[in-house]
């Protein structure tokens, strides 16, 4: 059954971190935390009276929202976490890869570094500057970047590994006789 992600986000009780204070964007634009009851299953979760309570904030598709109301804006997704175990974390539809991708679109454009953050709590901290990757899938988007800038040694390393994977191996054969090249 599909869910109405902006009703949801009506709904849901919202927390400004620290950080996000001195933002001038509206509550449900910024990058917040909201909270959150759910029941979770597999990588999705569900709200509910009797599950989890959790963090979650809002996945925007496109570029980060300005508009003065939520029909204005695409939201695609609401990502939710365990207060404390910020390195888990599980989506409600499934269909967001990223957070911040605005961010990306610009850093690609302008041929900019881009900071990428282990966790959405992270992203929150930092005020939504920079991307967090959600999904595997969202590896496939960094390819042709200038930069990338990651606080978390193991992010780093993990998104080292895969783009190399992802890179044909380049290799000359051998041949007899002389080898030129024109």
């Amino acid at each position: 059954m599909p869910c109405d992600l902006e009703a949801e986000l009506r709904c849901l009780s919202f927390e400004t971190m620290p950080q996000l204070l001195q933002r001038a964007a509206p509550r449900w634009c910024a990058p917040g935390v909201y909270r959150v009851t759910a029941h979770i299953a597999g990588s999705l979760w569900t709200p509910n009276s009797w599950g989890e309570a959790l963090h979650a904030t809002p996945v925007f598709d496109g570029d980060f929202p300005v508009a003065d109301s939520l029909e204005q804006m695409a939201l695609c997704d609401l990502v939710a976490w365990l207060p404390s175990k910020p390195a888990r974390w599980w989506l409600r539809t499934g269909a967001a890869t990223l957070l911040g991708r605005q961010h990306l679109v610009w850093a690609r454009q302008d041929q900019t570094p881009l900071s990428v953050f282990a966790t959405p709590r992270a992203w929150v901290e930092s005020g939504g500057d920079g991307i967090c990757l959600l999904q595997p899938e969202a590896l496939d988007e960094l390819f042709g970047l200038t930069e990338l800038r990651c606080r978390d040694v193991r992010v780093a390393q993990r998104i080292d590994a895969a783009l190399r994977r992802g890179l044909p191996r380049v290799t000359v054969p051998r041949v007899k006789g002389p080898r030129t090249i024109a």
